[in-house]
């Protein structure tokens, strides 16, 4: 399967899709963000097509190598490795996630400011207070998605 990519994608059908994260993926990042608080998680989110026009998300975790407790920054060599396997699973890179130790699930300033100045169109956030996960579509201004959690 060739990986899909975001950016020939107009953004209503990204609007109008609904992207699926398992079960099992969602209990390993809750897991994972726990274990690593007060420190954020972090990595890629890859997308593989389905019918009707929604997605499968994939979530490739990469090690933060940000020494500041409320950022993120991908590990370069955790972010080689991350690009390898979703390509060998045929899942296109479309963006990033990480986690909020406290707050919301929610973009902050920072990320809408970061999101702006990648070429990353889904920034994913987990917030460890509340268990809760927002996905948005960024750009010009950043839009939430529909994210349902079972596939």
């Amino acid at each position: 399967m060739r990986p899909q990519s975001l950016f020939h994608i107009r953004d209503s059908k990204l609007l109008n899709a609904t992207f699926f994260l398992t079960p099992a993926e969602y209990e390993t990042l809750r897991l994972i963000a726990h274990s690593s608080s007060p420190k954020e998680v972090c990595g890629l989110i890859g997308i593989i097509p389905l019918a009707q026009g929604d997605f499968r998300i994939r979530l490739y975790h990469t090690r933060n190598g940000s020494d500041v407790k409320n950022k993120f920054k991908i590990n370069s060599s955790d972010l080689k490795k991350a690009l390898t396997k979703a390509a060998k699973e045929g899942a296109g890179i479309a963006g990033c996630f990480h986690s909020h130790p406290r707050g919301l699930a929610k973009l902050s300033g920072t990320d809408r400011s970061a999101a702006r100045k990648s070429r990353l169109r889904l920034w994913l956030v987990y917030a460890i207070s509340v268990n809760k996960t927002g996905l948005y579509l960024t750009g010009r201004v950043c839009k939430t998605l529909r994210l349902s959690v079972r596939y």
